[in-house]
């Protein structure tokens, strides 16, 4: 890996994101502008691929820079800039602000970083929780997880919430198989496969300030899978017997029991396996030349 080249202190966040602590490189390899772009250069060399930098000195002011600075740029946010960096810019870009809670902070007149800085803790924590006392760290740049370079992952997920409560439909369904293709190709790329999938649900009944109940409901496979589809239709069946007469807000999935692969399928695989293998082989090409939202698989029933 290119990013492994710089720092041993990689944590992956997605298939295409990663956090990298270069505190110990700098010696060795310069600045972190110069890091930066000698990574974009070696990677625009070895992949023919654009990639965004954001450096900040958290990995939450990080990845919004890199985001602020795609599809192709860097961006250096300084410790002594980023309250001022971050007062303008909307709330969303804040982790743990999704569309009901920027709705939320909405309606009480906080649409920006900077109002949610200048808000009482106090008021924060009494109509959020925990989440109030969280936000308000975070809008003063306050952030104080590390990168977490641990090799033996346990699990690999992805999740969303919604911008509106849903049953079941075909908006459900499209998620959970985009869900489990996403996952897979994560399993690939780093060389695993998973025999437990777990799905997670937030229920939409909220049962204190910022609260909502979990619900998770995981099947072991007889086999460690790297298919989407396998895990998809694992997780479907999961959504079938979990749903009835529930509202969701949130639903995830994840696969753990991770094993490395083994090397290339049996000599006399199931046709269909061949199949499947060369299938995902082919949109990983494609994820990784245009983009992992390229080629979806439709939703199950």
């Amino acid at each position: 890996m290119v990013f492994e080249q710089f720092t041993p202190l990689v944590e992956p966040l997605s298939l295409d994101e990663a956090f990298l602590d270069v505190t110990a490189s700098l010696r060795l390899f310069g600045s972190a502008q110069d890091i930066g772009r000698q990574l974009r250069q070696r990677v625009r060399q070895e992949t023919d691929l654009p990639v965004s930098v954001g450096i900040g000195p958290t990995k939450m002011v990080a990845k919004i820079a890199s985001a602020l600075c795609k599809p192709d740029g860097l961006l250096e946010v300084p410790a002594d800039q980023v309250e001022a960096f971050l007062r303008p810019l909307p709330v969303s870009h804040l982790w743990g602000v999704g569309p009901t809670t920027q709705a939320a902070l909405g309606r009480l007149g906080i649409t920006t970083v900077g109002a949610l800085a200048d808000a009482s803790p106090s008021e924060l924590e009494r109509r959020f929780g925990k989440l109030g006392v969280w936000l308000a760290a975070l809008a003063h740049g306050r952030d104080t997880r590390v990168v977490a370079a641990d090799r033996q992952r346990k699990s690999y997920g992805e999740e969303e919430t919604f911008d509106r409560d849903l049953r079941d439909g075909e908006r459900v369904r499209r998620t959970i198989v985009a869900h489990a293709e996403a996952v897979a190709r994560r399993l690939r790329a780093e060389g695993c496969r998973g025999r437990v999938v777990t799905l997670k649900l937030k229920l939409a009944q909220r049962i204190s300030p910022g609260k909502y109940p979990i619900l998770t409901r995981r099947v072991t496979l007889a086999a460690a899978v790297d298919d989407g589809k396998s895990i998809a239709d694992a997780a479907l069946a999961l959504w079938r017997t979990a749903q009835p007469g529930k509202t969701v807000r949130l639903i995830g999935v994840s696969v753990s029991g991770i094993e490395e692969q083994e090397g290339q399928l049996p000599l006399f695989a199931a046709r269909d396996t061949v199949r499947r293998a060369a299938l995902n082989e082919a949109v990983d090409k494609l994820a990784a030349r245009f983009g992992r939202n390229v080629v979806s698989r439709g939703g199950g029933g």
